[in-house]
């Protein structure tokens, strides 16, 4: 488990705990109730504007 801290809003940072596999697999819980996975195998990692874009679902801070 790791834990990534992401600006999503101007005065908004998350920390976002995440699970990281060999290669590239992603696997994150967003504080929105939102699981994103991405698997990969070109160690590929960048996934902060996919979750910038996720939390206008439902934003991550009021």
């Amino acid at each position: 488990m790791w834990g990534k801290s992401v600006a999503v809003d101007a005065g908004c940072e998350v920390m976002i705990p995440f699970m990281s596999g060999y290669g590239g697999i992603q696997f994150v819980m967003l504080p929105n109730d939102v699981i994103y996975y991405y698997v990969s195998d070109n160690d590929e990692f960048n996934w902060d504007t996919t979750a910038i874009e996720l939390g206008k679902l439902t934003p991550y801070c009021d």
